[in-house]
């Protein structure tokens, strides 16, 4: 019974993997390589939480735009019959997103490493400043080899989702 809908999330993934691999727009570089959609600016917090400026509607937003379209996406998985399939592809579609299916478990605890943190247990909360700056070792230590993989806009992308994971 289950194969029909094996299939449908088979055919799911491939138009994800697509979508996530095709490129992506960039406003001018500020030193760092935040790809953003034309008219929308990257501003942070005094608490150094980023957030979104769109100069389109003049609106501020805590969503990265990217983020913003994956969580309309995700109303499409919504007709998928079973709770665990719908789950599974919504997961799936943040890690090609965040592209951390390509980062290795080893590369993780690295960048952890590197900034005096332990893999296995930590009892200190860390900022957002600190936490950009694991994610952004921990990409550029990936080496991952795909033409479009921008190790920056992947930890803006991850924090962004993090932070909607654990807000305050």
């Amino acid at each position: 019974m289950a194969a029909p809908y094996a299939d449908e999330l088979a055919g799911r993934d491939r138009s994800l993997e697509e979508e996530f691999e095709a490129p992506v727009d960039s406003t001018a570089d500020k030193g760092v390589a935040r790809k953003l959609p034309a008219g929308w600016e990257r501003a942070e917090t005094t608490d150094n939480v980023p957030y979104y400026v769109s100069h389109v509607d003049g609106q501020t937003h805590w969503d990265h735009p990217h983020m913003s379209e994956l969580h309309e996406k995700f109303e499409s998985f919504n007709e998928i019959k079973y709770a665990a399939y719908k789950t599974a592809m919504k997961l799936r579609a943040i890690q090609k997103l965040t592209q951390l299916s390509k980062v290795k478990l080893g590369v993780v605890k690295n960048a952890l490493r590197q900034h005096g943190l332990s893999e296995s247990h930590n009892t200190t909360a860390i900022s957002v400043i600190e936490m950009e700056s694991v994610l952004v070792t921990m990409f550029n230590n990936a080496k991952i080899s795909w033409s479009q993989f921008h190790p920056d806009y992947c930890a803006d992308i991850t924090l962004n989702w993090l932070l909607n994971c654990y807000d305050r």
